[in-house]
C-alpha cells in the first residue's frame, strides 16, 4: 500500500508540491480518478445535495470563555 502511494509521488510517501500532492501522477493516480468519476456517475447521477439548514445551530452572540 505504501509503494503504490509512494508511486503516486514520484517515489516519496510525502509530496509538497502544490497541486500535485492531493491528487498525485502516474498510472495508479490515473486509476482512482477514473474509479472516482464512474463511481460518482452510477451512485450520484442526478442526485442534488440537500439543503444547509442552520436551523440546529444557536447563535448565542458572543464567543464562550475559555478560562
Amino acid at each position: 500500500m505504501l509503494n503504490q502511494i509512494a508511486e503516486c509521488h514520484s517515489g516519496k510517501i510525502s509530496d509538497s508540491r502544490i497541486g500535485i500532492r492531493m491528487k498525485g501522477e502516474g498510472p495508479i493516480a490515473e486509476n482512482i480518478k477514473i474509479l472516482f468519476k464512474i463511481s460518482q456517475k452510477k451512485y450520484f447521477d442526478g442526485k442534488t445535495m440537500p439543503v444547509l439548514s442552520l436551523a440546529h445551530f444557536r447563535n448565542e452572540g458572543m464567543q464562550y470563555n475559555l478560562f
